[in-house]
């Protein structure tokens, strides 16, 4: 049971560390923000943009590559009915 004992005894001095520092950082009086966003809710700095032409461009291509499977598709079927 000493095991036992020592375990909950460092439980409860890193929960004591935890405590300090929250009291710490509710002292600066700054509301940490989530990590990502910024005050007014926008992306974070690096978060990636797409202009209005380059969302065109990507839906244009997703159209040509799902255009292109439902033909490959299509013909698949085609020549597994001939087959039977």
């Amino acid at each position: 049971m000493s095991g036992l004992n020592e375990v909950i005894q460092k439980l409860e001095a890193q929960k004591a560390a935890i405590d300090r520092a929250l009291e710490a950082l509710r002292a600066t009086g700054t509301p940490a923000a989530p990590m990502g966003v910024r005050k007014r809710g926008r992306p974070a700095k690096g978060a990636p943009r797409l202009t209005p032409e380059g969302r065109q461009r990507l839906r244009d291509a997703m159209k040509r590559r799902w255009a292109q499977k439902r033909t490959a598709a299509q013909a698949r079927k085609r020549r597994d009915r001939r087959k039977n």
